[in-house]
């Protein structure tokens, strides 16, 4: 079972730590060729890095896959610790429980072979994800320890509101 964590990773110093930090993603990758991180913890992993143009590098890496809108589960940096942890295929989009599940039985078998490391994992498929707390949970039960679920406050399911399932977004002009 994983350990769920409370609070802000970035208060609690996983900047500082040499342990991966996995950060939800999708597989858009733009005209610029970047993978979209604009939202979430995602946009806050990509701008405390700009550095290193995380966007930039996993939209090189989904392409080289042939993963555009497709399938790729986890990427790594190889610079950073951070990793792209694919839950959905458009950013636009709901998060697709096939993908979730992949990407959390490639985390899970990276952890159960390095069990000296601590896994960093901002919570799944919810907020901009569009599935609830609820519905993630079964998914994640047996990650192993190592792995550090996070989420921002303890309450009731941090799914999107005013937003039916599955329908995506309005366009990024209406949404600033």
């Amino acid at each position: 079972m994983p350990t769920f964590k409370i609070g802000d990773m970035i208060q609690h110093g996983v900047w500082n730590s040499l342990d991966p930090l996995l950060v939800t993603t999708n597989s858009y990758v733009n005209k610029r060729g970047e993978l979209v991180m604009g939202k979430g913890f995602a946009r806050q992993v990509s701008l405390h890095f700009r550095d290193h143009n995380l966007a930039q590098y996993f939209g090189e890496q989904i392409m080289l896959l042939d993963a555009h809108l497709k399938d790729y589960y986890i990427l790594q940096h190889p610079v950073t610790r951070v990793c792209a942890f694919q839950v959905k295929r458009h950013w636009r989009l709901d998060a697709v429980p096939d993908v979730l599940w992949q990407s959390v039985v490639m985390l899970g078998q990276w952890a159960n072979n390095e069990p000296e490391l601590t896994f960093n994992l901002n919570y799944p498929a919810i907020g901009n994800g569009g599935m609830t707390v609820e519905q993630v949970a079964p998914y994640l039960e047996w990650l192993p320890d190592n792995v550090h679920v996070w989420r921002l406050h303890d309450g009731p399911s941090e799914s999107v509101v005013d937003r039916p399932r599955g329908q995506a977004y309005p366009s990024r002009d209406n949404r600033l």
